[in-house]
């Protein structure tokens, strides 16, 4: 019998294909990882209790933050042609989660991702925090988790 081991919060990686060069973006936030299917309420005749039935597939939005960046990288720069000039070029991300080795735990392909939003913390000496936060809110088509 296999023993149940779970996953505690563990670094993990982000790749945007065709936009990281492999050079190191880093995040430590990764939200949105949420796929269902919305349903209507179907009451065929006769019964008394309406059964659910799937009618869209729908997923949430993805949200990565990370600290800002004092440089441009390519990620901002995508995010920034896309929102500034309506040149959306979906793009596929994939989401590993690794161990203190640095070995994949778990592993999500996220199809079709585009970025809708691009955020900066409120910036302020009072509002607690130095470190000013990057928030980026990406659209995609669908996600599976491959590990």
């Amino acid at each position: 019998m296999n023993s149940f081991k779970p996953t505690f919060q563990s670094p993990f990686k982000i790749e945007f294909e065709g936009i990281s060069d492999g050079s190191p973006e880093y995040f430590y936030g990764v939200e949105g990882l949420e796929a269902s299917y919305r349903t209507e309420k179907y009451l065929p005749g006769g019964y008394a209790t309406p059964f659910e039935i799937p009618s869209a597939y729908q997923v949430t939005h993805l949200i990565l933050r990370r600290p800002f960046h004092r440089e441009k990288t390519k990620i901002t720069k995508w995010c920034e042609e896309a929102l500034n000039n309506s040149t959306f070029q979906p793009v596929g991300v994939q989401i590993f989660i690794l161990n203190r080795k640095e070995e994949i735990v778990a592993h999500w392909s996220v199809v079709g991702t585009y970025p809708t939003g691009l955020a900066v913390s409120p910036l302020g000496y009072h509002q607690g925090s130095r470190v000013v936060e990057e928030r980026i809110t990406f659209a995609y088509t669908s996600i599976s988790r491959i590990k």
